[in-house]
């Protein structure tokens, strides 16, 4: 019989938090489940089947009764107290992991704690009953409850397969250990910003089916992520000052992951380092190729949604919209490129406003157009690298550049200052509006240079996904101080 577990409730047990030690902590404990429940119920001698994303399927040749007291058992070992662990069991995979989406919907979030003990709440979830007495670096003392603690402890006191040797290095303690001593020459307006790039693999699922073996497509996905840990280390440490910081004779990297089990991940570092990396990750994962029964080595693609905000957004609210980022770009690959799986990315900037919570399709509508389509502005692999040589060699702050980033913004404005009444008349995501820039830009160009604009080669150097102009410059304008620090860090 098939015996699934798998732990759930994320937003209760991994990110109720914003303390960067205990969401890591969350974040090892549950990218172990599988093995952790392989050994917890050894004495049936089990097959574990799959592993990865907080997810384990295990096959036992063990009565009914048997797997439930096995599966009951391990939910309650002592190390997933803080957790919420859902498990089934079943004749089939299938049947396991229905039975197990059951137990999830009749049990409570989280285990319901004792509070019996405690006069105050958690210091960082803000919600638990705290007991424990915890000592924070700069010697503060605050209660915590035993779940936060248990769960900060290991993320302080162990680490991935990410910068493992203790004795040199030493994991950001805080999101701001990210940001923080930043080098000089980065733009004071990407400072102290963050960057939550959300990793989802397309077509996982149909890949993992094709391979036909789920223990090895499950292995291979480790090795995979194995050898993009390897190269994600030495793509820091080469970024030097940019990439890595030095505190009490340790290094710092200026990098983290959240939960980064099977085919998506979540990765944290500074703005300055956001396009650079979308390039460095789509350039490893030319190597993710997988041997399917019928139709050869079949590569996983990867689709990047990359929010950028201040370092002290909430944590899960910066997850939530990059996850929220991965479905509009599924629906515009989906309705935009062939039926293959394909890798792509977007972008969404928030300088000063407040992250919404109405979701990235009402802010991207708000910003651009109401007639605004996810299709309009993502990008593709190679334009994380497009991206940054435009702004820098394209895009300048004078007349010396094909555009200027100055001409950009008046253009813009003009544009808005242009809607009248009907604000969607004259948008970047309306024809009006792009006829309306091409326009203005052919009025400065003839003025000034004297021919009219290369429009077709502009576009071409922005990207090899096709938008319209305006669109066009309206991410400019957006991405321009981004790229530049790109470039910086880069050298």
């Amino acid at each position: 019989m098939f015996l699934y577990f798998e732990g759930v409730n994320h937003a209760e047990t991994l990110y109720d938090t914003d303390d960067i030690s205990t969401i890591r902590g969350s974040s090892i404990q549950l990218e172990d489940l599988g093995p952790k429940m392989k050994a917890a119920c050894a004495p049936l001698n089990p097959q574990l089947l799959s592993f990865g994303a907080s997810k384990a399927l295990l096959y036992i040749d063990a009565p009914r009764t048997a797997l439930e007291q096995a599966g009951q058992d391990a939910v309650q070992r002592a190390e997933w107290q803080p957790f919420s662990i859902t498990w089934g069991i079943g004749d089939s995979d299938a049947q396991a992991i229905a039975a197990a989406r059951i137990r999830q919907f009749q049990s409570w979030t989280f285990p319901p704690p004792d509070p019996a003990a405690a006069a105050v709440q958690d210091a960082l979830d803000q919600t638990r009953p705290a007991t424990i007495l915890d000592i924070h670096g700069s010697g503060e003392k605050r209660m915590l409850s035993p779940a936060t603690s248990a769960r900060r402890e290991n993320g302080k006191k162990n680490r991935r397969n990410l910068f493992t040797d203790a004795q040199k290095f030493a994991p950001p303690q805080s999101f701001e250990d990210i940001t923080a001593d930043p080098p000089p020459d980065i733009p004071q307006m990407v400072r102290g910003k963050l960057a939550v790039i959300y990793a989802d693999g397309a077509g996982g699922g149909k890949l993992r089916k094709a391979v036909g073996d789920d223990l090895l497509f499950s292995k291979d996905i480790a090795k995979h992520r194995a050898a993009l840990a390897a190269a994600v280390e030495s793509w820091m440490l080469a970024r030097g000052p940019y990439g890595c910081r030095t505190q009490n004779g340790k290094t710092v990297p200026r990098f983290d992951t959240l939960l980064w089990g099977g085919d998506d991940m979540t990765f944290i570092l500074p703005a300055w380092l956001a396009l650079p990396f979308i390039g460095f990750f789509f350039e490893q994962i030319e190597n993710w190729t997988f041997m399917t029964k019928t139709q050869g080595e079949q590569h996983l693609r990867h689709r990047l949604s990359c929010v950028i905000a201040g370092q002290k957004t909430p944590i899960r609210q910066f997850r939530t919209l990059a996850r929220n980022g991965d479905s509009l770009l599924k629906r515009a690959v989906k309705n935009t490129l062939d039926d293959a799986p394909q890798s792509a990315f977007s972008i969404d900037i928030f300088e000063s406003s407040a992250l919404p919570f109405d979701g990235l399709l009402a802010y991207r509508r708000q910003l651009y157009s109401p007639t605004y389509e996810p299709k309009d502005d993502f990008f593709l692999p190679p334009d994380a690298t497009k991206l940054t040589d435009f702004c820098a060699d394209v895009l300048r702050a004078d007349d010396e550049g094909v555009l200027s980033v100055t001409q950009i913004h008046g253009a813009l404005e003009s544009l808005r200052r242009g809607q009248g009444d009907d604000p969607s008349s004259l948008t970047v995501a309306s024809s009006k509006g792009d006829n309306r820039t091409r326009e203005l830009v052919t009025s400065y160009y003839e003025r000034v240079k004297g021919s009219p604009p290369p429009f077709d080669a502009i576009i071409a150097a922005f990207s090899d996904q096709p938008r319209r102009f305006s669109m066009l410059l309206a991410q400019a304008a957006q991405l321009h101080p981004y790229a530049v620090a790109a470039r910086k860090a880069l050298q």
